[in-house]
């Protein structure tokens, strides 16, 4: 009833299942994803390598910027320091140099001052027929020789000479109570003597000792305002007149010893007037001032020095 086939095309249930390709095709995708997966993972990491590298130097870079912030800090902190320290001394020595300044303007007025009163009183003395000559200094008053002179080898005051002798200590006794006789601190009554050698009264030093002394004797006993002349007190509350001879040591001119006539010249008294010595204790405080701010100065310099020197060797050893 049946026929048994045996050559030809195969029937029906036998060809070939369409799920195999399938299942093929399947197997080939699933690789592939397999395949991507892992590059997907191996660019992952490589990836997380690259950005960790980044994120480490980019942390040493931050830990170094932090560094070189802080060291830049400091030095700012410490420039900041010394230009303060520079500005102080800088400051003291302003100080110091307007305290000088004043002070030389004080030495000048003081200086104008005494001019002042030695011309007031040349003035003053002059309208009685009196001369006198003031230094180019400003500090001595000559009194001219045909106002006072001594005979040669003579200490004593001649009596034509007094009068003018007593109106000159008058008017310096009226000079130094006024007010810019309070400047003065000494007057020193100066004898002098001519080059012709002595050897009496302890030689020429004597004589011209004996000269200064001879006239302020004079006026310390006369009945005039010359009178008041010891009693006059300096700032210090010291005596203001002292005598002092020079001998021959100081001529106005230089003669010859055997022209006697003309030697009368260098016979003679000077009246030097010396201001107040505190300005002397005062420019000596003002120099050890500006010494102390040189000081100081000199050390910051030193300090700065150091301070250059190790930041370099710190930037040398980095």
């Amino acid at each position: 009833m049946f026929k048994k086939h045996t050559s030809g095309s195969p029937s029906e249930g036998e060809a070939e299942s369409p799920w195999i390709s399938f299942t093929d095709l399947m197997a080939g995708f699933l690789i592939v994803i397999l395949v991507a997966l892992a590059a997907a993972i191996i660019m992952l990491s490589m990836e997380k390598t690259s950005l960790q590298e980044q994120r480490e130097k980019f942390e040493r870079e931050l830990v170094e910027a932090k560094a070189a912030r802080e060291q830049a800090e400091t030095a700012k902190a410490n420039a900041l320091e010394i230009s303060k320290e520079f500005i102080e001394l800088f400051e003291e020595l302003r100080a110091s140099q307007k305290d000088i300044d004043a002070t030389v303007q004080q030495m000048d007025n003081y200086d104008q001052s005494r001019l002042e009163l030695l011309t007031r009183m040349q003035e003053n003395l002059s309208k009685q027929s009196i001369k006198v000559t003031i230094s180019r200094a400003g500090d001595v008053m000559h009194i001219s020789e045909e106002n006072l002179s001594f005979d040669l080898g003579k200490y004593d005051i001649q009596g034509r000479f007094k009068p003018t002798m007593q109106a000159i200590g008058s008017e310096i006794a009226d000079g130094l109570q006024s007010p810019k006789g309070k400047i003065i601190d000494t007057v020193f009554v100066e004898g002098h003597t001519d080059n012709v050698p002595n050897n009496r009264e302890m030689g020429n030093w004597g004589l011209s000792s004996y000269r200064a002394i001879s006239l302020w004797q004079f006026w310390a006993s006369s009945p005039s305002a010359a009178g008041q002349l010891p009693s006059l007190k300096n700032a210090d509350n010291q005596a203001m007149f002292s005598v002092t001879g020079y001998g021959e040591t100081r001529p106005l001119k230089i003669f010859d010893p055997g022209n006697v006539e003309d030697q009368g010249i260098n016979r003679r008294i000077d009246l030097r007037f010396n201001l107040q010595t505190a300005k002397k204790g005062l420019l000596v405080e003002l120099s050890d001032k500006v010494s102390k701010s040189v000081e100081n100065f000199d050390k910051a310099y030193e300090d700065l020095k150091t301070r250059l020197n190790t930041i370099t060797e710190d930037a040398e050893s980095e």
